[in-house]
């Protein structure tokens, strides 16, 4: 039998893939344009976790819209609440209860 399918994933797919898109955009800024004069010496820094839940962010998000891979569905969830909170909540909460309509 399977679960009904709801919009839940849907959402919170789509939250995930906006705060991607965005923490990919905060990681190319932060590498090609030098720090401002006020910023500390090492901001570009910031590139590298961004880079990677920029990424990670996006996969959970296409994930989430094939209703496929939970798991990884959820990893970027979570990276979105680190990366941005005030979306990334909604966007775990989504994940979470949609938990029964993924295959795997």
């Amino acid at each position: 039998m399977e679960a009904q399918k709801t919009w839940k994933p849907t959402v919170g797919g789509f939250l995930e893939i906006v705060i991607g898109g965005l923490s990919l955009l905060v990681a190319l800024c932060s590498a090609l344009f030098p720090p401002l004069a006020h910023a500390p010496d090492g901001f570009y820094l910031l590139a590298v976790p961004f880079l990677i839940f920029g990424v990670l962010e996006l996969l959970g998000g296409i994930y989430a819209f094939k209703r496929q891979k939970w798991v990884l569905a959820l990893i970027g969830s979570v990276c979105a609440f680190l990366a941005f909170f005030p979306v990334g909540i909604p966007a775990v909460i989504f994940t979470i209860l949609s938990k029964g309509e993924f295959e795997s």
